[in-house]
């Protein structure tokens, strides 16, 4: 705005320099003869010396602007281009905040999901031994023992973080499954003591935990393995319906 003012100041007063000048020549020696003589002369120099001084101020006037021009458009480049930088420098760093979010919130969720294995190994292990401890004891409660080792194969199966010898597992926990109600059936036929005491609140938790571990999608959960289950919690089933049976027709004292 300010070289805009005084550029055109400069042109007025050129101007009316010019004029001034040309006016006092007339006054102060005016001719009525056409001829060559010293006052043309010097009027005709000063007349070139200002349309030069004109000339050179218009072309000053416009290589100015034409630069003023360029400095801006240059200015105006760099801004877009430090505008750029900054918006790619902005994206980067926010798609590394959102990589070590990511990564981060992976690493929680394996790190919670290692600590659940844990938890149901760890129950898994106790309930085994639970079973191993009745076993070795000769206890007659085969039910109680059954029950240690369902439970056991339901943490196993839940587990997502376990070593490579889960089907060996398994298969360990379905065949003491079996042995502790083959062992209770023996025991009966043989006119043994057999304790199979388990309340209706433990009789429902029982089932389903049965229909669970029946539905689990494991895929070291073989289909003999999911048959070779069934077949010991049918008879499991008809045992906890025979006691409830047998509890129904006992005399009332």
């Amino acid at each position: 705005m300010y070289y805009k003012i005084s550029r055109v100041i400069s042109h007025l007063a050129g101007l009316f320099g010019c004029f001034t000048a040309i006016y006092l020549l007339c006054n102060e020696f005016p001719s009525t003869e056409v001829t060559l003589d010293y006052q043309g002369v010097i009027i005709g120099i000063l007349a070139l010396l200002v349309t030069l001084l004109l000339a050179w101020n218009i072309y000053n006037a416009i290589g100015v602007e034409q630069r003023v021009t360029e400095a801006l458009s240059k200015q105006e480049k760099h801004d877009i281009d430090k505008d750029r930088a900054f918006n790619d420098l902005k994206n980067e760093v926010k798609s590394m905040i959102a990589d070590y979010q990511a990564s981060t919130s992976e690493q929680i969720n394996q790190i919670k999901e290692r600590a659940e294995s844990a938890e149901q190994a760890y129950i898994m292990l106790f309930n085994a031994i639970q079973g191993q401890v009745g076993t070795l004891d000769g206890a007659k409660d085969y039910l109680q023992r059954y029950m240690h080792y369902q439970t056991a194969l339901l943490a196993l199966l839940q587990c997502k973080h376990f070593p490579s010898d889960i089907r060996h597992n398994i298969q360990v926990l379905l065949e003491m499954m079996e042995n502790a109600i083959d062992t209770r059936a023996k025991d009966i036929e043989n006119h043994l003591t057999v304790n199979d005491i388990i309340s209706e609140e433990d009789k429902k938790e029982f089932i389903q935990d049965m229909e669970e571990i029946s539905r689990s999608t494991r895929t070291e959960f073989s289909f003999e393995d999911r048959r070779r289950f069934l077949l010991v919690a049918e008879k499991v089933k008809t045992i906890l319906e025979k006691k409830s049976l047998d509890s129904c027709l006992e005399p009332v004292s």
